[in-house]
């Protein structure tokens, strides 16, 4: 399979690399209002990106930042585009390179961390983890 294949790391720079030209040809893309730009570049640049990140993340394997993240994905995913929209308006005035996109996701990796934090603490209900209670007994 694709994916199984070990690749050094120079090659993984390539596809990034290769990613990066081929989505500034397609232009500008935003899945929360389905804008593809060219269908047949998102389409490459979609499997090129996703291949390039599968085989980073083999390479990077035991990275307890990314553990962390994984492991709380559904606070990042539920609380990440209301952030990314605030963010981009209040620090960029709605512009968006590729400069300000890595800022942006710096930005918001640390924004989420306290959120992440407080949900887990106060709020584990949230993301289906209740307290079990514990037995009562009653004494006659």
């Amino acid at each position: 399979m694709l994916i199984d294949r070990d690749i050094n790391f120079l090659s993984i720079i390539i596809l990034f690399f290769i990613n990066i030209i081929l989505s500034h040809y397609n232009g500008f893309v935003d899945l929360w209002s389905l804008q593809f730009g060219n269908t047949f570049l998102y389409t490459i640049c979609s499997v090129l990106g996703s291949l390039s990140i599968i085989y980073l993340f083999k390479k990077i394997k035991n990275s307890h930042i990314l553990k962390y993240l994984g492991e709380n994905s559904l606070v990042i995913m539920t609380t990440h585009q209301v952030l990314i929209n605030n963010f981009i308006n209040q620090f960029t005035g709605g512009e968006y390179t590729y400069f300000t996109g890595i800022l942006v996701l710096i930005g918001i990796i640390i924004i989420e961390i306290p959120i992440i934090e407080i949900i887990n603490r106060y709020f584990p209900f949230v993301l289906g983890n209740f307290k079990k209670k514990e037995n009562i007994k009653a004494t006659i």
